[in-house]
């Protein structure tokens, strides 16, 4: 006979509800610090690099490039603005982390925010991806008429690039909806203060 007294009800329940909690908010922390690390690495980088150094990097080639694709252009046009906008979105990261790991639920709902942002981020990135990778086959097109180009292969990595561009962002999109349902479900929301 056991002397254990037996146990509450709804606290099977709780306990894995909360380990979900503790665990996701204490690997949140730990992306989010290296998400701001990240960001300040940019930053020094930036700092380093000449303000006009892709200009005349991409001067210096035009003539023999094709034009860059429009999104990658702007991207490169305000670089210190996305590196504003990734240290940002890195503490707010963070930020939101903290409070789940402390079981606000206000932060619950901005992680929850978040994490459907990040998905809608990465499936925008792939249009990014189609233009760079359409430039890409305009560079290979412009070496094969000089004689120097290898489309095949050039076509294959673009394809598997391109592959693993979608394939990543369907990833994320089940983790991230996966974590959202689980941050969802009336367990976990019972983890937090309201």
């Amino acid at each position: 006979m056991s002397t254990l007294p037996p146990p509450l009800p709804g606290s099977a329940r709780t306990a894995p509800a909360a380990n979900f909690v503790d665990v996701l908010g204490k690997i949140s922390i730990l992306l989010g610090v290296l998400g701001v690390l990240y960001a300040l690495g940019q930053w020094a980088v930036l700092m380093l690099v000449p303000d006009d150094f892709l200009a005349r990097a991409f001067a210096s080639a035009s003539q023999e490039l094709p034009p860059l694709p429009s999104m990658l252009r702007w991207l490169l046009d305000h670089l210190d603005a996305m590196a504003w906008l990734t240290l940002l979105s890195s503490v707010a990261f963070l930020a939101a982390s903290w409070g789940v790991l402390k079981r606000n639920d206000a932060a619950r709902l901005g992680f929850i925010a978040i994490m459907v942002l990040g998905t809608l981020v990465n499936f925008a990135s792939i249009v990014l991806l189609m233009q760079v990778l359409d430039w890409v086959n305009q560079i290979g097109t412009s070496l094969q008429v000089q004689g120097q180009g290898m489309p095949g292969q050039m076509q294959a990595s673009n394809a598997v690039s391109m592959g693993m561009g979608v394939v990543s962002a369907l990833a994320f999109a089940a983790l991230h909806g996966w974590i959202i349902y689980k941050l969802c479900t009336p367990a976990v929301r019972a983890q937090f203060k309201h």
